[in-house]
């Protein structure tokens, strides 16, 4: 396609499908950078809010001596835990666990894992085994 004067229409027809493909170029790596610092910004409100709130405890800290945390067959619940094994004790309150670990310098670990089943915390016992591994290199250490 030429025009009159014998120009033809491909450079403008490159020029726009250029401008149009930077212009596409452009919008995917402002959405990328918005998404980002929406994302950012998102985990930045989630680290203050957590700072804010030193001294809450949000679940019951369930305290067991190390003897009877590896004699365990399997992970329990906390519920499980507070009633049926000899556990030291139940702590609700941040302040009432800094206290409980300052008194006669108890070495205290704390453990926390994710549920991979529905219907019991560890099934495979993968979790349990590297938790005891831990209590027992632990103990190595500070030779007790």
């Amino acid at each position: 396609a030429r025009d009159a004067d014998g120009s033809g229409w491909y450079p403008f027809v490159w020029a726009c499908l250029a401008v149009g493909a930077l212009s596409l170029c452009c919008g995917c790596v402002g959405y990328l950078v918005v998404s980002h610092r929406r994302r950012s910004t998102l985990e930045e409100d989630q680290i203050r809010q957590a700072l804010g709130l030193p001294g809450v405890v949000r679940f019951p800290l369930v305290v067991m001596p190390a003897d009877v945390f590896v004699e365990l067959r399997g992970l329990v619940t906390h519920e499980e835990a507070r009633d049926a094994y000899r556990m030291t004790i139940c702590l609700d309150d941040y302040d009432a666990a800094v206290d409980f670990f300052e008194t006669d310098n108890r070495l205290g670990i704390f453990f926390s894992h994710q549920w991979t089943s529905f219907a019991t915390p560890d099934p495979s016992g993968k979790q349990l085994a590297a938790m005891k591994a831990s209590v027992a290199a632990l103990a190595e250490s500070y030779n007790r």
